[in-house]
């Protein structure tokens, strides 16, 4: 507005001059020169005119452009944040369903183990059981043929006991037989003798005397040799006695072990038994985990077909925007090459503005440099316009001086005006390239944008089994090793730098927080 107002007043001021030149009587030249003047001063006005309508013209496309720079740039924001928040929700079911996969995966590890132990407890229970089976077999062998053979001896023995005991009941009977006849004898003798003696026979026959001695011989041999067969039988007896006390020391000792083998097995057997049912349990839950991991799996892969599914749609959406948004990208790049080529025309012109100003500036200086004396030689002329026609001349000169020094007055306020004008557009133009630098800015955010969108559809026909595969071995394995498997995921990925380096730096970090993956999303 004070530019505006400064305008005005000059604009009146210029006015007044011109009117207080005309209200004179100016010569024909004079008024030739004002002429030439007004023309160019209404030329130079003309020009400022043009100059400003094209630049309030270029203004109101820019502040166009800069509010479609703005909606596409809130759009694009809006765009971004939607498909961040459905990044995350999809990170968040990945994580999610890796660490049940990964809990699913440790306690069927830890069950699988279990199940190892027991089978080797198992296997090693089965060896004793059959070991101890053998073993019970061969006592049970080995006790029948014990037994087998006891009964053949004691059989054995007792046939020789009862042929012992025969003959020792023969021998005692030979026995008593010859006690009997050697009492009989002895009867006899003594008869024999008692009747000898009776009848005076002093003298025995010989003959008898020595069979009777031989018999009684024969008789004391034949005793004391069943007397040792006797003695011999007896301790044959009480040696079978002995053997067959052992033999049943033996196998009741055999029986015992026999049993005792027998509880063992039976308490081997339920052992095998209750391994077998807890064996069959944990087979049993290992298959609902299997199931459970088979379910979890699925729906799994299930999430990952419905991310490909959104990403693909995604994908279409951004393919679709980002070739809407490089056609207006390149009508806004053709807009600024446009707005700079007339910015430089303007420059140019301009600057030719300037160097005409100079020139004006230039000959101003050389001209009277101020209007009053221009008025008060006005006056004095028309004081003496009525002196006598001997001063016509001088007068007449001095008009013409006036006229020129009020031309160069005009002029110099004129070219002040027109300075101003020019400087008012000169810091527009600056203005302008204050727009056009934040176009280009813009321009720079929208190329970055562009990018991405290229980043993100070079992803789109990556397989997912490979990413996932990929995903999960760097998931699981230690921090150490995880450094090679960057530029794999960098490269499948299409990570930026500074993503690349952030998971370098949590790849080398051991104790650093779990790895989250932005996907090239900010």
């Amino acid at each position: 507005m004070d530019k505006e107002e400064q305008q005005t007043r000059l604009e009146q001021r210029l006015a007044n001059i011109t009117k207080n030149i005309r209200t004179g009587s100016p010569t024909p030249s004079s008024r030739g020169r004002i002429d030439e003047l007004e023309s160019r001063n209404f030329t130079l006005e003309e020009e400022v005119k043009d100059l400003r309508i094209q630049l309030n013209g270029k203004q109101n496309e820019i502040n166009k452009i800069q509010e479609l720079l703005n909606k596409r740039t809130v759009e694009l924001e809006k765009t971004k944040n939607e498909y961040d928040e459905k990044m995350k929700k999809m990170r968040g079911i990945f994580n999610g369903a890796n660490k049940t996969l990964m809990e699913l995966r440790q306690a069927n590890a830890s069950k699988d183990s279990e199940i190892e132990q027991l089978k080797a407890t198992m296997e090693g229970m089965e060896k004793k059981h059959e070991e101890t089976t053998n073993m019970v077999d061969e006592n049970q062998k080995s006790m029948e043929k014990i037994t087998t053979e006891l009964h053949s001896q004691s059989a054995m023995y007792n046939a020789q006991i009862e042929q012992l005991e025969s003959k020792l009941r023969q021998s005692n009977q030979q026995v008593n037989q010859v006690k009997a006849e050697f009492q009989q004898y002895k009867i006899r003798a003594h008869a024999l003798l008692e009747q000898r003696n009776s009848n005076n026979e002093g003298d025995v026959s010989s003959v008898d005397t020595l069979e009777l001695v031989a018999s009684n011989k024969k008789l004391e041999s034949d005793l004391s040799f069943k007397t040792s067969e006797l003695k011999h039988a007896q301790d044959k007896l009480r040696t079978t006695e002995r053997d067959r006390k052992r033999a049943c020391e033996l196998n009741a000792q055999l029986e015992k072990e026999f049993e005792k083998a027998q509880r063992a097995a039976k308490e081997n057997s339920e052992t095998v038994k209750s391994i077998q049912k807890q064996l069959d349990s944990f087979q049993e839950e290992n298959e609902h985990l299997k199931a459970a991991l088979k379910e979890t799996e699925a729906r799994y892969l299930a999430n990952v077909k419905d991310f490909d599914h959104r990403l693909t749609k995604a994908i279409d959406a951004k393919e679709k925007s980002l070739i809407q948004k490089q056609e207006e990208n390149e009508a806004l790049q053709k807009i600024s090459e446009q707005l700079g080529e007339d910015l430089s025309q303007l420059r140019s012109e301009l600057s030719r503005r300037n160097e005409h100003i100079d020139e004006l500036q230039k000959q101003l200086a050389n001209k009277i440099p101020s209007a009053s004396v221009v008025r008060n030689d006005i006056r004095n002329d028309n004081s003496r316009s009525s002196s006598p026609s001997s001063v016509t001349s001088r007068t007449s000169g001095n008009y013409t001086d006036m006229e020129e020094r009020t031309s160069n007055v005009s002029e110099k306020d004129k070219d002040k005006d027109n300075l101003l004008k020019l400087q008012h557009m000169a810091e527009m133009l600056n203005d302008s390239e204050a727009h056009v630098q934040r176009l280009l800015e813009q321009e720079k955010i929208l190329k970055e944008e562009l990018r991405k969108l290229d980043r993100l559809e070079k992803r789109q026909d990556l397989s997912v089994e490979y990413l996932k595969n990929v995903v999960l071995k760097f998931f699981e394995s230690n921090p150490a090793d995880r450094e090679p498997l960057v530029p794999v995921i960098s490269t499948i990925l299409q990570l930026s730098p500074d993503e690349v380096q952030s998971l370098k730096e949590n790849a080398v970090d051991a104790n650093s927080n779990p790895v989250v993956l932005s996907f090239g999303v900010l």
